[in-house]
């Protein structure tokens, strides 16, 4: 099986969910292919999705603050995790 994990673009001192799943990721790695694919920003959007379609995955998995690229992934392949929703408790 190959997943695609689909991170945000590395922003100085806010990567604690990249550090999470490269954690998640080792762990994985024996079991399943890994491919860690970086956004670079709404600049890329689009270069960026055909170069994530092409590695032809089981599962993409979008995580982080790059959710709006669910809408150009196959559907029934792919996972959004949300993070951080802790002050939406209090609306």
């Amino acid at each position: 099986m190959k997943v695609v994990l689909i991170y945000r673009k590395r922003v100085p001192g806010a990567n604690s969910i990249e550090e999470l799943f490269a954690n998640i990721a080792d762990y994985l790695k024996d079991k399943v292919e890994i491919i860690t694919y970086q956004m670079r920003g709404y600049r890329y959007l689009f270069a960026d999705i055909i170069k994530i379609r092409r590695f032809k995955a089981d599962v993409y998995h979008v995580t982080g603050d790059v959710h709006y690229v669910i809408n150009l992934l196959p559907l029934h392949k792919t996972v959004l995790t949300v993070h951080d929703i802790y002050h939406y408790q209090f609306l």
